[in-house]
């Protein structure tokens, strides 16, 4: 059985028991982290009512118990979790604590995942979402992995509807007001989807999020990587103007970007332009394949003729070299629409080498 985290919390009026209960702690379960926290004293009866939630009944002074002063919070695992009456489960307020305490990745990821997934069952049966603060970090915790989850961010957001929204309803006691479509939970799903190759829903994101320098480059990203950014196939001025802006930014975001647009062209002008910048980079493997690639646009090394054979030869050599550097190079030539099937068969034949 996976083990659990809990909470204790040992308040201002039993720290003069905190060693003893400590020790009992470490009897039972393993001590992930201790923390001393302390609430402003004009915050501390309303700290506590969000903390407990429902199970604080109300004019209860439940801060006279426990004492207005620092406490002391007690993360523990459970390595052998028994439940009698199902698991053990966290109001949102608990979750937040514990969202700031956990800084290891590892560890926060998990309790993002199972915030995600318990606070999903706070709401009517059939409008079930993901509690936002989990999700976004989860999402974000994921990114930083350089990993995915298309579904995750999905629940909380409305295509039919503008970023930043608010929604407000009233029941005759109060006013509840829910945000609809936050900037930031659409930007992250738009990195989701960008990480995921499914450009088309990320460039329908790109056009929700505002044209603000927060998200410039990643509405950039996601419209280049969707083909938004050759001006020659523009079918208004406009549409023109647009698609220069996102070739500019994504061009001038790094050297490599640059020579991926230039190269994304396919004009001699440009592939001239990414040949002089490559030369003013490191050789890696991947600016050799980039130069492998001009080299075969050139000399037009689709087809192999009694004219062009000794420009295959070298051509097959520079794979060759790339090839040894890093052997992935060889799958990613395959699966290249610049290096032509015929080019990649003499390339397997080998006969290049005998020149």
């Amino acid at each position: 059985m996976q083990k659990e985290l809990y909470l204790f919390i040992i308040w201002q009026n039993g720290r003069f028991m905190e060693k003893q209960i400590i020790a009992d702690l470490r009897k039972k379960f393993e001590i992930f982290r201790i923390f001393e926290v302390s609430w402003k004293e004009e915050n501390f009866a309303l700290n506590l009512a969000r903390f407990y939630g429902k199970k604080l009944p109300k004019g209860c002074k439940k801060e006279k118990e426990t004492g207005a002063g620092a406490f002391k919070v007690c993360l523990v695992y459970d390595n052998n979790p028994q439940y009698a009456d199902g698991k053990k489960s966290f109001t949102r307020y608990e979750y937040w604590h514990l969202f700031q305490m956990i800084k290891e990745p590892k560890e926060a990821e998990k309790l993002y995942r199972r915030a995600y997934r318990e606070t999903m069952a706070y709401d009517a049966k059939g409008k079930e979402k993901p509690w936002i603060l989990a999700a976004n970090n989860l999402a974000v915790a994921l990114l930083r992995r350089d990993t995915f989850d298309v579904e995750i961010l999905k629940p909380l957001i409305d295509l039919k509807r503008k970023v930043n929204m608010v929604d407000s309803f009233n029941d005759g006691i109060s006013i509840t007001k829910t945000e609809v479509n936050p900037e930031t939970i659409v930007a992250n799903q738009l990195a989701m989807y960008i990480r995921a190759y499914n450009f088309e829903d990320a460039s329908i994101l790109a056009d929700k999020l505002p044209d603000t320098e927060r998200f410039q480059m990643i509405k950039a990203f996601a419209n280049c990587l969707g083909g938004y950014y050759d001006y020659r196939g523009a079918a208004t001025v406009k549409e023109g103007e647009e698609r220069k802006k996102v070739f500019k930014l994504v061009k001038e975001s790094s050297p490599l970007n640059n020579i991926v647009m230039c190269m994304a062209m396919e004009t001699d002008s440009y592939n001239k332009e990414a040949e002089k910048a490559l030369a003013e980079l490191p050789e890696t493997p991947m600016t050799n394949y980039m130069k492998l690639v001009i080299y075969i646009r050139e000399k037009k090394l689709y087809e192999w003729s009694y004219d062009n054979a000794l420009d295959f030869d070298e051509a097959c050599k520079k794979l060759e070299a790339i090839i040894k550097q890093d052997k992935k190079y060889y799958k990613t030539a395959m699966n290249d629409g610049e290096i032509s099937k015929e080019f990649m068969e003499y390339y397997d034949q080998g006969d290049w080498k005998l020149y």
